[in-house]
């Protein structure tokens, strides 16, 4: 079982303006936030599930920013708490900081002046494991009511082995249609194809605790 909550602060400087909150939990979407506007975003997926009690909380707490029209940065930490049985009946609580990100999205066209909203989405990710660089080109219309979206994912991944370095070249496609029936409050679905190629080669080691 997988459930996602997410909640927004926004903190605008020097002036109060209008939000880029996104529609969706896992698509991407062209709205950029306007410049000098900064947004506290925190996301949370639940997983439970297995033979024997598991629980998990993946958490991703992002802070957004607008530089300029039409470009945004942000940075965000993800981590996770996990509840298990330990196989004894005992349960166990840990806690782990999965790495930092850093990302950059630059709006071609505006969806809400245009036929078709676009987007170039590039982030940057290092973790205590595992590296990754990753590329969106994104796509979304804003029909009335609805917001229909697809943006196409290329991932690259290195993760650290005892003597080499493991990398996956990850290709997917995400879709989404949203209707909004307040400005506050919208439903949807969501879907998205996942391709992987892996492949282990000598490579560079790095480490990161927490």
């Amino acid at each position: 079982m997988l459930i996602r909550f997410r909640s927004l602060l926004i903190l605008v400087i020097p002036a109060m303006l209008q939000a880029s909150e996104s529609r969706f939990a896992f698509l991407q979407e062209s709205q950029v936030a306007d410049p000098d506007e900064l947004e506290l975003e925190i996301t949370s997926t639940y997983h439970r599930g297995r033979e024997q009690f598991y629980s998990r909380m993946d958490n991703a707490l992002e802070f957004e920013y607008g530089l300029r029209e039409q470009l945004q940065t942000a940075v965000y930490l993800t981590y996770s708490s996990v509840t298990e049985d330990n196989g004894s009946g005992t349960l166990q609580t840990e806690a782990q900081l999965h790495g930092v990100s850093v990302e950059v999205k630059y709006q071609l066209t505006d969806r809400t002046t245009e036929a078709l909203g676009s987007a170039l989405y590039v982030e940057a990710g290092l973790g205590s494991e595992e590296a990754e660089l990753e590329g969106k080109v994104i796509v979304d219309a804003h029909l009335g009511a609805w917001v229909v979206g697809y943006s196409a994912v290329y991932e690259c991944e290195m993760e650290n082995e005892a003597d080499e370095t493991e990398y996956a070249h990850v290709f997917e496609n995400h879709v989404g249609l949203s209707y909004g029936i307040e400005d506050d409050f919208s439903f949807g679905l969501e879907a998205r194809t996942h391709h992987i190629k892996k492949e282990a080669l000598p490579g560079l080691q790095w480490v990161l605790s927490s």
